[in-house]
C-alpha cells in the first residue's frame, strides 16, 4: 500500500496575524493568503500556508520556520519570519482517505533582521515516483500538473 500523505495548514497564533500587518505596514488583504467564508468576509479563514506532503519525514516542530523565495529568482531562498509555535495533529484510519495526517501549525510572526541575505542556494531533488511514497498514481497527477500548454 502506498504511503498516505499528510496535509499541514500553517496558521497564525491569536494576534500574531495583527502584529504581521503592523510591522510590515500592509493592508489586511495585501500580501496574505486566506479561504474566505462564502458568505461573510468577516468570517475569513487565515493560512500562511499549505503543504500537501508525502515524505516520510515527521511534521513540523516548535521552532521549525517557514522559507521564502526570491522574486524572480526561485533557486534562492532564506528562512522567513513565521516560526511554527505548536502542532496539533489528527489521523484518520479511512482507508479512502488522500492523507492519513492533518495537521495544523500553530505559527508566531518573529521577523529576521534586516541583514539576513538571500544566500542559501535551493537543493532541489529531482521529483520521482519514490517522492510520493512509490505511489504511480499520484506521481503521475503531479507530471500531469505540471504540464504547460503551449502554442503552436
Amino acid at each position: 500500500m502506498a504511503t498516505k500523505g499528510k496535509l499541514i495548514s500553517f496558521r497564525p497564533e491569536d494576534g500574531e496575524f495583527e502584529k504581521f500587518k503592523e510591522l510590515n505596514n500592509c493592508d489586511e488583504w495585501d500580501g496574505f493568503y486566506f479561504v474566505a467564508h462564502p458568505w461573510n468576509r468577516k468570517n475569513a479563514c487565515w493560512h500562511i500556508a499549505e503543504h500537501h506532503d508525502y515524505s516520510p519525514k515527521a511534521l513540523p516542530e516548535p521552532g521549525y520556520r517557514l522559507t521564502e523565495s526570491v522574486p524572480d529568482q526561485v533557486d534562492m531562498f532564506r528562512d522567513n519570519g513565521w516560526e511554527v509555535t505548536r502542532v496539533v495533529a489528527y489521523e484518520t484510519d479511512d482507508p479512502e482517505a488522500e492523507y492519513g495526517i492533518f495537521a495544523i501549525a500553530y505559527c508566531k510572526y518573529e521577523p529576521l533582521p534586516e541583514h539576513e541575505q538571500w544566500s542559501r542556494k535551493a537543493h532541489r531533488a529531482k521529483v520521482s515516483v519514490d517522492s510520493f511514497g512509490g505511489d504511480a498514481a499520484k506521481y503521475q497527477e503531479y507530471l500531469d500538473s505540471q504540464k504547460v500548454a503551449t502554442k503552436v
